[in-house]
């Protein structure tokens, strides 16, 4: 068999991390890569593996190859897979229906599967030797921890190649690729399209030429670049999420969104002349409306919980009677409450400038549904399908909004009283 490749897939396929995630630009050879790895660590199997019986274990070994449909997976992956191994010597069926081809000896099956046909049933129940998931920015995220890794758990040596293109960094591929910095097992791998030495460079030029500059980027130079349409396109998880906070604050100040079902408040601390978001929350299911007593113990909570140097609490302004209900505790921040400043656009704007200017930052223990509400959080389209600067209807923007009445009211706004 001849399974040649360019010295970019090479250095993917020799790397031995068990999690390895590689994201590049457009006919780089991903499939490719993947076909031949899958064909070579099952050919592999009893060097790889010498003091492993696979007769021995009670559920089925495979190794799985994917996509997120399985009509996909059988253009794409399954046709070259078959083409390689239906004359090999080391083959004991190829099975056409069920798109598992059997090797003799001890080999484990490939399998090939659509992750999203079923939610993952595919691979249920089987122990995940290798795995070998493409275009796996459009898999359901779900079905990584909910199937792939639990398979894999107890499979001994068992390793898996994720290759997808750059989604935008709200997409969980963005996620899988950032994990090198967590743990020691995974590794990440970035290439642009270029790279590869068949790919005619007239082609390359041409597509820079016609296509829009963020499209380019993302399918050729394979980056995560920000979405259009997205408001804090300058917020960067990896500038703006910060795992220690100041030794100390000047001050803290409170932002509460009303809502009946959804409402939310925020604490934000100034240190010099930056701001961290250090609490936010959430409360009520989005369904029953939440009484406005236990949202303003909960206000009340966080207020004492961050000490004397809570300094003021900004209000939704549509709702004026909160201000009032607030100012009858006897919490000095609560009692200093008063409307935020309201005007949408300009306090994102505003929220937006800051990320720019390097003066607003997360706290990672803020969790990580906040750094997806900045990045997904995006304007409306007209009519005619252009972005305008109005923000989408139904984004679940309550704690933005809190942050905003914040930031926007401190940074030369004039609070209503």
């Amino acid at each position: 068999m001849e399974l040649s490749l360019h010295d970019k897939q090479l250095e993917v396929f020799n790397d031995d991390h068990k999690f390895k995630v590689l994201t590049c630009g457009r006919r780089f050879g991903k499939s490719h890569l993947q076909v031949t790895k899958t064909v070579t660590d099952a050919i592999s199997f009893p060097e790889l593996m010498p003091d492993y019986d696979i007769k021995s274990q009670t559920m089925e070994t495979i190794s799985l190859v994917a996509m997120p449909t399985l009509k996909q997976a059988k253009r794409i992956l399954w046709k070259p897979i078959v083409k390689v191994l239906k004359d090999s010597p080391l083959v004991e069926s190829i099975n056409r229906t069920e798109h598992v081809v059997t090797f003799v000896g001890n080999r484990p099956d490939i399998v090939l599967a659509g992750l999203n046909d079923g939610d993952g049933d595919r691979a249920r129940g089987s122990k995940l030797w290798r795995v070998a998931i493409d275009e796996v920015q459009d898999v359901k995220p779900e079905i990584f921890d909910a199937v792939i890794y639990p398979a894999m758990a107890d499979t001994p040596r068992s390793a898996a190649l994720f290759t997808g293109t750059p989604k935008g960094k709200v997409n969980h591929l963005y996620e899988l690729f950032r994990r090198e910095k967590q743990f020691d097992d995974w590794k990440s791998f970035n290439y642009p399209t270029w790279v590869n030495p068949y790919v005619p460079t007239d082609e390359i030029t041409r597509a820079y030429l016609t296509m829009p500059r963020r499209l380019f980027e993302q399918e050729f130079m394979a980056s995560f670049v920000n979405f259009e349409g997205q408001f804090y396109g300058e917020f960067d998880e990896d500038d703006h999420v910060v795992d220690d906070l100041p030794e100390s604050f000047d001050s803290f100040y409170i932002g509460h969104d009303c809502g009946d079902v959804n409402p939310a408040y925020v604490v934000i601390g100034k240190s010099g002349d930056k701001y961290y978001l250090v609490e936010t929350r959430l409360l009520g299911d989005g369904v029953n409306a939440v009484p406005s007593d236990i949202v303003y113990a909960k206000i009340n909570d966080a207020a004492l919980r961050w000490g004397d140097r809570v300094r003021r609490v900004f209000v939704d302004p549509s709702r004026p009677q909160v201000v009032i209900d607030l100012r009858e505790f006897p919490t000095m921040a609560l009692r200093r409450a008063i409307r935020g400043y309201n005007a949408v656009i300009d306090g994102i704007q505003t929220v937006h400038s800051l990320f720019h200017q390097d003066r607003f930052f997360i706290w990672r223990g803020c969790g990580k549904g906040i750094v997806e509400l900045l990045q997904s959080y995006h304007r409306k389209k007209d009519k005619n399908g252009h972005f305008i600067d109005v923000v989408e209807d139904g984004q679940n923007d309550h704690e933005l909004d809190a942050i905003r009445y914040v930031l926007a009211t401190l940074e030369n706004r004039k609070p209503s009283r």
